[in-house]
């Protein structure tokens, strides 16, 4: 079965764009775009600390310059932050163009600013990425059981107060499925 990565919305694009990223409130920032979809980047902020990090949710706007025909041209590219973690963060276009995601493909291997190293996974999204796999492995199916005991406990504790014979076995029916879905898999 594919990882999550590979099953993603859009292609993802490998680029390694150099830019200056722009918040209502914070002085502007040196960042690298390190790859592009059709629904937004994947940037690093180089200039960010603790006290002007890009918090999930903002506005922002990057100015880069890409080469074309006619020579290196000013692009903006605006958006929302989406997730933000360890110096990365996602944008989400603000207005998603096909034109910008093929002219930013067309920055691969072009950038002639190659000092930028290419983008590695950092060990804290390599945990994160393996909690995820034992949660939804182990864990998930346990806290469902659990949940799905607690429920049994508290129909049959309510299938001892009602009024009707109707009620109570509409009840003995919910426990029947419950209880068959918690010994399945």
């Amino acid at each position: 079965m594919a990882e999550n990565a590979d099953r993603r919305r859009y292609r993802r694009y490998d680029i390694n764009l150099k830019g200056l990223l722009s918040q209502s409130d914070v002085p502007v920032q040196r960042c690298v775009v390190h790859d592009v979809c059709a629904g937004g980047l994947l940037v690093e902020c180089r200039d960010c600390t603790a006290d002007n990090r890009v918090e999930s949710g903002r506005r922002v706007r990057i100015d880069a310059r890409i080469a074309g025909a006619d020579g290196l041209r000013p692009v903006k590219m605006s958006g929302v932050v989406v997730w933000s973690r360890d110096g990365y963060f996602g944008l989400s276009f603000d207005r998603p163009s096909p034109r910008l995601v093929d002219e930013l493909r067309h920055q691969l291997g072009d950038d002639d600013e190659a000092d930028v190293p290419p983008r590695r996974s950092s060990v804290s999204e390599a945990r994160a990425r393996a909690k995820l796999r034992h949660v939804a492995s182990r864990l998930l199916p346990a806290l469902l059981r659990d949940l799905l005991l607690d429920a049994n406990e508290r129909l049959l504790d309510e299938a001892d107060r009602v009024a009707s014979n109707t009620e109570q076995s509409q009840l003995f029916a919910d426990l029947n499925v419950l209880d068959g879905l918690r010994k399945g898999d």
